[in-house]
């Protein structure tokens, strides 16, 4: 078998495991550790895309995630601490098939703005 069928394999495992359709985007969850340690990692890279204060606390909020050759994270994230009306971003990030994060964009959002595709 070749490398890029096992990694089709691999990738079609994932989704029937995560009940997630492979290359969809899976329902919002909470965020996590793994999720946290993520936007702890990126933190630097992500304030700088922001234009904001390099002593600001991002805080993950929620997430979903997509199959794809790795796994693209969509993360909502406070700006921070958590609170009603506070400002908040959309983060996205690559996650290669070896756990390599690459931040992919910052985008502003709000409080009340529902986590998607960007």
């Amino acid at each position: 078998m070749t490398s890029t069928a096992y990694i089709v394999l691999a990738a079609l495992l994932v989704g029937a495991v995560t009940s997630q359709t492979l290359g969809g985007l899976s329902a919002v969850k909470k965020a996590n550790g793994e999720v946290k340690g993520i936007i702890q990692s990126l933190s630097p890279q992500i304030l700088a895309r922001a234009k904001l204060s390099a002593n600001i606390q991002l805080v993950p909020t929620e997430y979903s995630s997509q199959v794809v050759a790795g796994t693209v994270y969509y993360i909502k994230v406070s700006v921070g601490p958590v609170q009603p009306g506070g400002k908040y971003l959309f983060v996205k990030v690559n996650q290669d098939l070896k756990g390599k994060n690459t931040l992919a964009k910052v985008k502003q959002a709000n409080a009340n703005e529902p986590l998607a595709y960007f």
